[in-house]
């Protein structure tokens, strides 16, 4: 799917014993309008750790379009949450 990406993060680390290794993406996508809700929302993509590699080099001055890869992973406990697993920079025309 294509994304316009404004931003990446690299995380990794441990916390209380348990490591961790992920990125994120940063996007925004619109809200469903309504009497209390009117144009887009800022959000987070949790990501494979290699796609803040792919990204890291990018001018983010503007945001930058993207293709998008995701699947359904398990996050341990029953958790599960949609993860990005591959990201291409779309050439701009």
């Amino acid at each position: 799917m294509k994304v316009y990406v404004s931003g990446c993060s690299k995380h990794k680390g441990d916390y209380e014993g348990n490591a961790y290794d992920y990125s994120k993406i940063y996007t925004t996508v619109p809200m469903q309008q309504g009497e209390n809700k009117k144009g887009s929302a800022g959000v987070d993509l949790r990501c494979e750790p290699h796609v803040f590699d792919i990204l890291k080099t990018a001018n983010f001055k503007v945001p930058i379009a993207c293709d998008v890869e995701t699947e359904l992973r398990a996050l341990g406990g029953g958790n599960a949450k949609e993860t990005v697993v591959n990201v291409t920079i779309l050439k701009s025309a």
